[in-house]
């Protein structure tokens, strides 16, 4: 039985690759149009695939042309997809993405088929979840379902990582059924209605989150790296890696799904925010989502690049 259970989103990602991000009111002409497997559960899962870690992914696509390439986009990377469910009733998620020259992103997603996924489907998953070490959600799926699906792993003990986006205020019985929480920035603002600049700012309102009850909670802070704040107030950072971004989609869920691998083989919090934030630059290194998540392989030769650097 696979260790690592994936409940969330599948999206077709349409990307348009722009000069630069359009204001209000004005159109623009772009340079390219791509169509790229994502969506923020997809991605994970295939993280952790790529990185060798056997997982399971759950959600839901429809009946469409969108929801066939899913399934074969992720067998091909060895993920499980026995639990993906497809239904007749809406089309597969989509995200509309911008991407401009700098590789930053602006993304709006159409959920689709994602929040069919109900209590039913769940139910036929609850034996999978019970027996596994770490249930990893996202917020792009119903919330309802979401919570239920929470309060279940909660119960039986299985290690819970939330990833909240897009990001909502979370109650604090929710909360403190999260063994990790990993917001970036702008997440950790919208959680704790506090206003984050630096990466001081990003502490204090990440102890806020801890004394709600949250075990840990892990921020990803772009190029400043990231920072770890767990239950006894101990703080862990790590710097961000030097590279030339292409686009940044994906790049968080590459994070939380190389988190996923260090916490499952039970890595000390430095070497887990390590090899987290490597494979997060690898992935902006390259176009896409799921195709440009880095294989073991190529984390491997990343890393020996880099000893050879600091030698």
């Amino acid at each position: 039985m696979n260790k690592i259970v994936v409940l969330g989103s599948f999206m077709m990602d349409l990307v348009t690759k722009v000069e630069r991000l359009p204001k209000n009111g004005e159109t623009l002409v772009g340079h390219s149009f791509t169509q790229n497997a994502g969506g923020k559960g997809a991605n994970q899962a295939a993280t952790i695939a790529k990185l060798g870690k056997p997982v399971t992914f759950a959600g839901m696509v429809g009946n469409d042309d969108f929801g066939l390439e899913a399934k074969k986009v992720l067998d091909s990377l060895g993920v499980s997809t026995d639990n993906l469910e497809v239904t007749n009733t809406s089309a597969t998620g989509i995200g509309n993405v911008m991407v401009d020259k700098e590789g930053m992103n602006r993304i709006v997603i159409i959920p689709g088929a994602n929040l069919v996924y109900s209590a039913n489907e769940f139910e036929r998953i609850k034996e999978i979840v019970r027996s596994s070490e770490l249930l990893i959600l996202q917020l792009e799926m119903d919330f309802e379902l979401t919570k239920q699906a929470i309060d279940f792993a909660h119960g039986n003990g299985v290690k819970i990582l939330l990833n909240p986006a897009p990001a909502r205020t979370l109650s604090k019985d929710l909360l403190k059924k999260i063994d990790y929480l990993t917001p970036n920035e702008t997440e950790l603002g919208i959680l704790t209605n506090q206003s984050i600049q630096t990466t001081e700012e990003a502490i204090q309102a990440a102890r806020l989150l801890v004394e709600e009850g949250v075990k840990n909670v892990i921020v990803t802070l772009g190029e400043n790296g990231a920072v770890w704040i767990d239950e006894s107030g101990s703080i862990t950072k790590m710097k961000a890696f030097s590279v030339d971004a292409v686009d940044t989609v994906a790049a968080g869920d590459s994070f939380n799904g190389a988190l996923a691998c260090g916490i499952i083989d039970d890595l000390d919090k430095e070497e887990i925010l390590k090899t987290a934030n490597q494979v997060g630059a690898l992935t902006v290194t390259k176009a896409g989502a799921i195709q440009a998540l880095p294989t073991i392989d190529e984390l491997e030769e990343f890393r020996q690049a880099i000893n050879r650097i600091e030698v």
